[in-house]
């Protein structure tokens, strides 16, 4: 019937158009076999229920040329002797080591050597595969390793293999938060198809309807979460779901923001882990020396086996990557000096400050002009000023993990505009370079810009703050109450931690230019003590121990403020400080006792960490709970400090609110609604058990929570 109304359809317009053209009646016969023969290619070029063969062919190319221009990528860097590219992590003697998995559903042989056939594997025989792992362990380059080996099997067999798609979800999450109706997958995908997409948005959706899709999706922790809805995930995500799938995420985000019931839209959950340098590590080290025609394989490895600190960091693949790069270099340059141990103990941050140092000198040796520490200040600049306007965005602050880590042209231009006109240089040139010359990378279709991996972007954020620390309180207070008065995510707060670790420990000049700073901010007591100006002060009495590790009068002082402080969010945050950063959870204890006695210290505890993990709107409350009853990141966040030593002095803290949220009838629905209570309440209950017999606030507080689990059965 269709065919007919087509048909119909066409010989009417043709007749129309023929007639016109010609200025007087076509002949019935002529016009029927025109609009027969057009019937006939429109359907040969695009069959109604499958990809015609002029389509294969489009899209086969299609999916060629996507696959050649991510092989000539930049995944991660440079090296001594030349650039290095996908193609270089392909192959079995490539410089990918693939790294551990866990497998917590599926099959357990995906945890095998080579991750990305298993995966693709997987994908071939129609399961949905949720790869986790925290920053740097190596889920992009799986994914797209997985993508390689999926489009390579189209282009050999068009007509039949399943067509590959891969989306980088940030460059479409403008679509996503829209939460596009109808064929909203279809548009998604159609977007992520670039400027000259090979398919129409029609042609995708009857794709996505008879399952010959396989998609490959990175970066889950970049997109709006909808907690307040059933499930929590976009709605074109929950659709992607019904095929084939990889989807990829950082472990602490989805544990916190995703749904655990979304456990059970997948046939595959594995989790990449920490790489062990042997063999991992020594074989990657190899590789990579073989592929530069270095000699240094050995030196490196004893140079890494020799310094406790540098194995725990190059336990991800992106930091041993990093880290062999530049002592790659300083060996082919005799130049050791600056990595040895006494000159400070190797952490993440410090190898990202080496591995840029060397990439920027990488880029002037081929032409850039631009000094590397200006390069450092504009693109810590850039960070702020993406940081800035995610946080501005009006969303929970939890969503600041999905904020838009992007900005675009224009926006970007404006702010080198300013910064190279502040420095009397030409704008022109310091924006081309920034552009192709930095740690920039434009979004795939648009003209807008991000950073090479998010990492640099949490990086370059952190030290745009210490960079203000450092400044004289006499004339910059108010830019660093400015800086703190942004509550600052897990991420950068880490990579801050570790660069004032370092900064008080090597170069004493900076700590104690710090040290002046944070002691100015926290005792900046006059004012408004509401929003912005009291989160100020409490991320600089949370920062402040850090830089007093050596500095037993400082610790005096800041005890003395906890003692004078009569605000209980500063407290609390010296508190955490103190336990965190020196070892010493004796004022945690008596916070934890002061929580049950005052309920405004209840409320600042209890709301600062639903606003901070995104159960409520940082709103009008001033940081106070506001009494509404969504809990659950706070409460799996709660759990997972319970499973880290690093928390161990946090820990009756952590039970004193897992306790209370329980013992809330509300916040008890709650949580039954979007966690699996019967587990978390028997993790807990293991935990409390171990430590319920000692005398001490932990104790304590593991009593108090075995009799909340016991009274509501759990």
């Amino acid at each position: 019937m269709d065919v007919v109304r087509s048909a119909a359809a066409a010989f009417t317009a043709i007749v129309g158009a023929v007639s016109a053209v010609a200025g007087h009646p076509v002949p019935a016969a002529v016009a029927g076999g025109l609009a027969i023969a057009v019937l006939v290619v429109t359907y040969v070029r695009t069959p109604r229920k499958h990809l015609g063969r002029s389509e294969c062919k489009q899209l086969a190319a299609y999916v060629k040329a996507r696959l050649a221009a991510s092989e000539a990528d930049l995944p991660a860097g440079v090296s001594e002797t030349s650039d290095i590219r996908m193609r270089d992590y392909f192959d079995d003697d490539s410089l990918y080591v693939a790294p551990t998995v866990a497998v917590k559903k599926g099959r357990p042989e995906i945890a095998g050597r080579n991750l990305p056939r298993e995966l693709a594997r997987e994908l071939r025989e129609g399961r949905r595969i949720l790869l986790l792992g925290e920053p740097g362990v190596g889920k992009t380059l799986a994914s797209r390793l997985v993508y390689r080996q999926m489009a390579r099997a189209f282009i050999e067999d068009p007509r039949s293999a399943p067509v590959p798609i891969t989306v980088a979800l940030r460059d479409v999450r403008d679509v996503i938060a829209a939460g596009a109706d109808g064929d909203g997958l279809a548009t998604t995908l159609h977007g992520a198809l670039g400027k000259k997409p090979p398919l129409g948005v029609a042609r995708i959706a009857m794709l996505l309807r008879q399952s010959r899709l396989v998609l490959v999706l990175d970066g889950l922790d970049e997109l709006p979460i909808e907690r307040s809805t059933p499930t929590p995930l976009p709605r074109q995500i929950d659709a992607a779901l019904d095929m084939p799938v990889l989807l990829t995420s950082r472990e602490a985000y989805y544990d916190l923001y995703v749904d655990a019931n979304a456990n059970d839209r997948f046939d595959v959950i594995a989790v990449v882990e920490k790489l062990p340098f042997d063999p991992s590590g020594k074989e990657f080290i190899r590789r990579y020396c073989d592929r530069f025609g270095l000699s240094s394989a050995s030196t490196l490895i004893a140079l890494i086996e020799q310094d406790r600190s540098i194995l725990d960091v190059v336990s991800r693949p992106l930091l041993l990557f990093m880290a062999t790069d530049v002592l790659a270099s300083a060996v082919a340059n005799d130049d050791l000096a600056a990595f040895r141990t006494g000159h400070g103990e190797w952490t993440t941050a410090r190898v990202y400050q080496m591995y840029i140092d060397k990439w920027l000198d990488h880029e002037r040796r081929k032409g850039a002009t631009l000094p590397a520490l200006d390069m450092q200040d504009l693109c810590q600049e850039i960070a702020w000023s993406i940081f800035l306007a995610a946080y501005q965005g009006g969303k929970k602050y939890g969503d600041f993990e999905i904020g838009y880590l992007v900005i675009g042209r224009a926006n970007l231009r404006d702010l080198v505009t300013a910064w190279a006109g502040e420095r009397g240089l030409e704008t022109a040139v310091v924006f081309d370079e920034v552009r192709t010359k930095s740690f920039l990378i434009r979004s795939d279709g648009d003209d807008r810009y991000h950073f090479a991996h998010k990492s640099f972007f949490e990086f370059f954020t952190a030290r745009y703050a210490v960079a203000a620390f450092m400044r004289n309180p006499a004339e910059h207070l108010d830019d660093v109450m400015t800086i703190l008065g942004c509550p600052l995510p897990d991420e950068v707060v880490n990579f801050i931690r570790r660069i004032l670790e370092r900064t008080a420990t090597t170069v004493p000049a900076e700590g104690a230019l710090v040290r002046r700073m944070l002691f100015a901010v926290v005792g900046a007591t006059s004012g408004e003590q509401d929003g912005a100006r009291l989160m100020a002060r409490q991320q600089a009495a949370n920062l402040l121990p850090i830089v007093l590790r050596d500095d037993p009068a400082g610790r005096r002082s800041l005890l003395a403020a906890y003692r004078d402080e009569h605000h209980p969010f500063v407290r609390r945050a010296i508190a955490v400080g103190f336990a965190l950063h020196l070892d010493d959870g004796s004022l945690l204890a008596e916070f934890v006792e002061e929580l049950d006695a005052d309920s405004d210290a209840a409320s600042f505890h209890l709301g600062y960490n639903r606003i901070y993990y995104g159960d409520q709107h940082a709103g009008a409350s001033g940081w106070r709970d506001d009494g509404t009853p969504e809990c659950t990141a706070f409460f799996r966040a709660t759990l997972r400090q319970l499973q880290s030593t690093a928390y161990r002095h946090l820990w009756p803290m952590s039970l004193w609110t897992a306790a209370t949220l329980l013992s809330d009838p509300e916040r008890l629905s709650d949580l039954a609604g979007h966690s699996d209570l019967r587990s978390d309440g028997w993790t807990l209950r293991q935990f409390a058990l171990v430590h319920h017999n000692e005398a001490s606030a932990l104790g304590a507080q593991a009593q108090r929570v075995l009799a909340v689990l016991d009274h509501h059965g759990l």
